[in-house]
């Protein structure tokens, strides 16, 4: 029964140790100071107590896992910052830096990946989050605004009228497909046809030129006269063969 008392008392000691230290968090690393200036680490306790740091202890870990500083009495109030100065021992290409409490448990850490001159890594107390920032040493961290890039361009309104002209739509126009009757072309020597009469015979311009029922008269005339002068030479070849 007294086993089961002490370890009860035991892990509520041990819980609310935790509770407590947990609120350390390390919320800013300078890592890169001018030549003038110092490394530091700053801590922020962010509960209603002071907090006691003896034996507790910052280490970093980009190599391998070594001790950069070791706190004896050193307190922090409630709410309050806290800066350890270091002498060159972060990283500037990156570095993991930890904290641990006079238990030897991980309170808190903070890892970046870069560095450069006037510039440090601060942590959101609220969410957790890591950024690159202007370096306020004991005061709160302050979060860059978010900027809108050169490309950054609104969004378009729907249904709204554009300012600019508008391209004009040309449809184009289809052909009829029905085929066109190309009539042919005769020379002028053809359509307006000249005949050379000669001008010495009467008798053929009077054939040329008179009427058809003229000209079907002066036909039969001729085929008459024919048969008329034909007649008698048949019959003089008649007599000749008699003889």
């Amino acid at each position: 029964m007294k086993a089961f008392i002490w370890l009860a008392v035991f892990l509520t000691w041990l819980t609310s140790a935790s509770i407590v230290s947990a609120q350390v968090i390390i919320s800013e690393v300078y890592p890169n100071p001018n030549s003038e200036e110092t490394e530091w680490v700053e801590l922020f306790n962010n509960s209603d107590s002071v907090i006691f740091l003896e034996n507790w202890q910052l280490w970093d870990q980009e190599s391998k896992p070594s001790l950069i500083f070791q706190f004896t009495d050193e307190t922090i109030d409630s709410n309050k910052y806290l800066v350890i100065p270091l002498k060159s021992v972060l990283n500037n290409s990156g570095d993991t830096v930890i904290i641990y409490d006079d238990q030897q448990i991980i309170q808190d850490s903070l890892t970046y990946l870069s560095s450069k001159k006037d510039y440090s890594w601060s942590k959101n107390e609220t969410t957790g989050e890591v950024l690159e920032t202007l370096p306020t040493p004991n005061n709160i961290n302050i979060s860059p605004e978010p900027s809108l890039t050169p490309s950054s361009t609104p969004a378009p309104i729907k249904n709204q009228p554009s300012s600019q002209p508008q391209p004009k739509i040309i449809v184009p126009q289809i052909k009829n497909n029905t085929k066109e009757i190309i009539k042919p072309k005769y020379p002028d020597s053809i359509i307006n046809l000249e005949i050379d009469i000669p001008k010495t015979d009467p008798r053929l311009l009077q054939s040329i030129y008179f009427d058809p029922p003229d000209l079907e008269r002066g036909a039969i005339g001729v085929i008459i006269s024919s048969l008329l002068l034909l007649v008698p030479g048949l019959a003089y070849v008649k007599k000749q063969e008699l003889l």
